[in-house]
């Protein structure tokens, strides 16, 4: 039988990890249009779109510490020491 707490859990860490890897993706590409831009306002604005690309990837890497804390807790009340 699966455990649908458990199959959540994974899910949702999946969901936050790849969140994450996108932010990452994304402030390359903002870092990498910035090195092109044709104008220094260009460039500013590139360069503060990646850096909040990195707030992004930073609220969703304190997220999945937070649900996997939560799984942690939930498999010691549960009794399920894996």
């Amino acid at each position: 039988m699966v455990d649908r707490k458990q199959t959540h859990t994974e899910s949702l860490e999946t969901t936050l990890e790849t969140g994450i890897k996108r932010e990452e993706e994304s402030n390359r590409f903002y870092l990498d249009a910035a090195a092109r831009a044709a104008t220094p306002c260009q460039k500013k604005l590139l360069l503060r779109l990646a850096e909040e690309e990195l707030g992004h990837r930073e609220n969703l890497i304190q997220l999945l510490q937070a649900a996997r804390a939560q799984a942690e807790i939930d498999r010691a009340i549960s009794g399920d020491c894996e």
